[in-house]
């Protein structure tokens, strides 16, 4: 078999035999990825588990609610010294009862936070728990169709 990965489940493969090889019991968990658009970036973010009983009990416990993310800021000073400010603390979460129709599993959405109009979609499919921030909601939507058959795939 090629080490060339053609899908999700060859990706996390091999990336798992190239950091782990010599670690036993080590298994990749969670991955993030940076999706970069024409004016804007969102992620994806995959959360791994081992069975789909342990990843519907955690949709279960967080899938309805969003944690606004919260901007750390650090400022680079001439004299190359760095002053961090922490970010604010955070707000309480936001609830859905939306669900992305035809999505298969579990899922929910949200449709902007804030002062902006990005979307999010969380969602379970099998075994694996996936965050999508995108800068719109058709973005979100349109982005979690297609990683939802790549996770049903693998």
């Amino acid at each position: 078999m090629s080490d060339t990965p053609h899908s999700f489940s060859n990706l996390t493969a091999t990336i798992e035999r190239l950091l782990f090889d010599a670690e036993p019991g080590a298994t990749l968990d969670w991955c993030t990825f940076r999706v970069r658009f024409i004016h804007d970036s969102g992620y994806i973010s995959v959360r791994i588990f081992p069975s789909v009983n342990e990843a519907r009990t955690a949709f279960a416990t967080h899938g309805n609610r969003f944690d606004v993310p919260k901007a750390r800021v650090h400022v680079e000073h001439p004299d190359g010294t760095i002053t961090y400010h922490p970010p604010p603390p955070p707000g309480p979460p936001i609830l859905s009862n939306e669900s992305v129709p035809n999505l298969d599993h579990e899922n929910f959405v949200w449709r902007g936070y804030g002062n902006n109009q990005r979307g999010v979609v969380k969602m379970r499919v099998e075994r694996f728990l996936a965050d999508l921030n995108m800068p719109s909601v058709d973005d979100a939507e349109r982005l979690a169709r297609r990683v939802a058959d790549v996770l049903r795939a693998r």
